[in-house]
């Protein structure tokens, strides 16, 4: 097996990781861990692997990555903060689907910011995200409430690819260590975060209910970042992005298997509009992370 094909299946592993998380932080908030206890302890967790694994790059630490690793940290806090406060409100596998939507954010964020307007598959993804996000988040008994954890995850999407655009740009400068802005983020969101548990309810921690924050830190965080890295290097960015796409599948498979929610028609109809919107929009170039900067930066 080539190392191509062993990469990309250890990114569809992780994706399977990524998914997974999505029931865990709800298992999480369910057994008292409040959102910012939850985002300080993955992302310290994050942190202390990732200088485990790369403290030999830590020598390359520089002012500007120090800089734009607090400037990126600010929108993935802030993603991450309506992510995980919106999943209290909603369920795991509506949290995850909509936050996939900001792979179909990202080319209007560029064209906000370029002024080059996408191309027609962009606004075709665009349509059929909608029609499913509306069937998705539907309220059945009052079609005119929009849920509260629905809303925030939505907002988690516009700071997502916020996150993705400038992320990709900056990666690009030659005085930027990849790893050491990575960290630079993660210690941001944890600290913040920290700032925020006085705000929240004391959770009585035990091994017992810690274990899926631990997972949350060393799997989702630190060995998603190390593989995805690794992934875009032996493979191309349309064949990982698609691999990426099955995220918000897993989440919705591990959390009806975890029994935090059940299986209905609207999850399914819903949930594969969107998701066939995504995997759309990825397929024709425009909606992730590398084809869509090398495009229009």
């Amino acid at each position: 097996m080539t190392k191509t094909r062993q990469f990309e299946l250890l990114l569809l592993f992780t994706t399977m990781i990524w998914g997974m998380g999505f029931p865990l932080t709800q298992i999480l908030i369910t057994n008292g861990f409040g959102p910012f206890t939850i985002m300080s302890g993955r992302f310290f967790i994050g942190s202390f692997v990732l200088v485990l694994i790369f403290y030999k790059r830590l020598r390359f630490m520089n002012k500007q990555t120090i800089y734009w690793g607090v400037a990126t940290g600010v929108l993935l806090f802030l993603g991450f903060a309506f992510q995980t406060v919106g999943i209290v409100y909603t369920t795991p596998s509506k949290n995850a689907m909509i936050t996939q939507m900001m792979v179909i954010m990202v080319p209007f964020i560029i064209w906000f910011i370029t002024k080059q307007r996408p191309n027609k598959h962009a606004f075709i993804g665009a349509a059929i995200a909608l029609l499913g996000g509306v069937i998705l988040t539907a309220n059945v008994n009052d079609f005119g409430v929009i849920n509260l954890g629905d809303f925030l995850t939505f907002l988690c999407a516009v700071m997502v690819a916020a996150h993705v655009v400038l992320s990709a740009t900056i990666s690009k400068k030659e005085s930027i260590d990849t790893v050491n802005y990575t960290l630079i983020q993660f210690l941001f969101a944890a600290a913040v975060s920290m700032l925020l548990i006085p705000l929240e309810a004391t959770p009585i921690i035990s091994i017992n209910n810690i274990w899926p924050l631990v997972i949350l830190g060393v799997l989702n965080t630190a060995w998603g970042f190390t593989i995805q890295t690794f992934a875009h290097r032996y493979s191309n960015a349309s064949r990982t992005s698609v691999i990426v796409t099955t995220e918000a599948f897993f989440a919705a498979v591990f959390s009806i298997l975890l029994g935090q929610e059940l299986l209905t028609y609207q999850l399914v109809v819903g949930g594969s509009l969107l998701l066939g919107a995504v995997y759309y929009v990825t397929t024709k170039g425009q909606g992730y992370i590398q084809d869509v900067v090398e495009r229009f930066t």
